[in-house]
């Protein structure tokens, strides 16, 4: 009986070793890297009162909100100029700037006039109209953003926001990617009658250094024990997960299995998907060497099924693969085994396609999610599905 998918996802998750060594890195390369401690908030977000508008900065005590109001000065952004209250004045401000003690409201320009060096006030305001109290965004001591959180755009923002130019980080995942097959050109080689250049690595590499990985290398090999042994042996020396392609099925030359038998431990060979039914894991000390189909597609399914469990677990992340959907066009027969689907989705509606070859990679480029097909499950318009969203591939 062929292993479920949920059970071999826990297998290589109990047997990725977790990121332990830490480096202090500037926030300038911080992008899609992991956070290795808690960021607090050093001090009170804005550290002072500040004005949401171009205008003047008035006092909700005055007696009467509407009298004239004397100009006693200016502040401009980045300007400290403390002005001492006094009733019935004002302080011309522009926005992000400080606003003095005794003042407690900004009257936006255009319903003020000034007049000889007053200002007369066409509305009613109210305290704290258009003004930042300190401290509103966050205070000193505050979490901004928890351990285990790969870091994105807006945490960058937050981050310089409170002065940190440098993070602690954990160390990327370090990942080799290995094409097994005699029959493969790598890209620039001559072509040769009986060849194909290899390409599923280049789809995969592409991914895992989107995604903050280091790819430490990636190689073709030939379709033999020596070959195999000797590359894997090297690439799970420099690497925390090596990808293979390739090898993996019933062949005369799909010699995976035999050659890590070898080297290391079998973890699983064959479980209940389709494509990729082949897939293999095994580990080789504490390296976790996922044998992917040598079918395009398979081996993108493969690896999107199965790695991101392994980079979740090395990073301490939480991260939900599934979201969910309804078909709106297409449908699929049912399947013996669980099935992954070229899809299209546009606000949780599914698009599924014609063609379904394992071979196909062509038909990627219109397709931005693999769709959960169960087993035994037909799929038609009105369908209720999870899908893995991939984004542009």
């Amino acid at each position: 009986m062929l292993l479920q998918v949920e059970k071999a996802k826990e297998i290589l998750k109990e047997n990725i070793k977790k990121a332990s060594e830490i480096e202090e890195i500037d926030i300038d390369d911080a992008y899609n890297r992991v956070l290795a401690e808690d960021v607090l908030a050093k001090f009170n977000n804005p550290p002072y009162p500040k004005s949401a508008m171009d205008g003047y900065a008035v006092s909700s005590k005055d007696s009467d909100k509407l009298s004239k109001k004397k100009i006693i000065g200016t502040n401009f952004a980045g300007d400290c100029n403390d002005f001492d209250y006094e009733e019935n004045t004002c302080v011309r401000i522009m926005t992000g700037a400080f606003v003095p003690k005794g003042y407690d409201a900004i009257v936006k320009q255009e319903d003020c006039e000034v007049v000889d060096g007053f200002i007369e006030i066409k509305k009613p305001y109210e305290p704290f109209d258009y003004y930042i109290k300190e401290g509103e965004d966050v205070s000193e001591g505050d979490l901004l953003i928890p351990k285990n959180t790969r870091i994105s755009s807006v945490h960058l923002s937050i981050l310089a926001s409170n002065g940190y130019a440098k993070v602690k980080v954990y160390r990327k995942l370090k990942v080799a990617l290995l094409s097994t097959g005699s029959e493969l050109l790598y890209p620039g080689d001559d072509y040769k009658p009986g060849k194909i250049y290899s390409s599923t690595t280049f789809t995969l590499k592409s991914i895992l250094k989107n995604s903050g990985v280091e790819v430490v290398e990636q190689k073709n090999c030939m379709d033999d024990e020596q070959s195999i042994i000797r590359e894997v042996k090297n690439l799970t020396q420099k690497s925390d997960v090596v990808i293979t392609t390739g090898g993996v099925s019933v062949g005369d030359k799909d010699l995976m299995e035999s050659c890590m038998k070898q080297i290391g431990e079998v973890l699983f060979h064959r479980i209940a998907m389709k494509p990729g039914t082949p897939v293999m894991a095994s580990k080789v000390g504490d390296t976790i060497v996922l044998s992917c189909s040598g079918s395009p597609f398979a081996a993108f399914c493969n690896f999107e099924v199965l790695f991101w469990d392994l980079y979740n677990k090395y990073y301490g992340l939480n991260v939900k693969q599934f979201e969910e959907g309804k078909v709106v066009e297409g449908s699929m027969k049912p399947s013996k085994l669980q099935r992954y689907v070229r899809c299209f989705v546009k606000d949780s509606e599914i698009t599924i396609f014609d063609k379904h070859k394992n071979s196909m990679l062509q038909d990627l480029t219109n397709c931005n999610a693999l769709l959960l097909q169960k087993q035994n499950e037909s799929l038609d318009v009105n369908s209720s599905v999870d899908y893995i969203y991939l984004g542009e591939i």
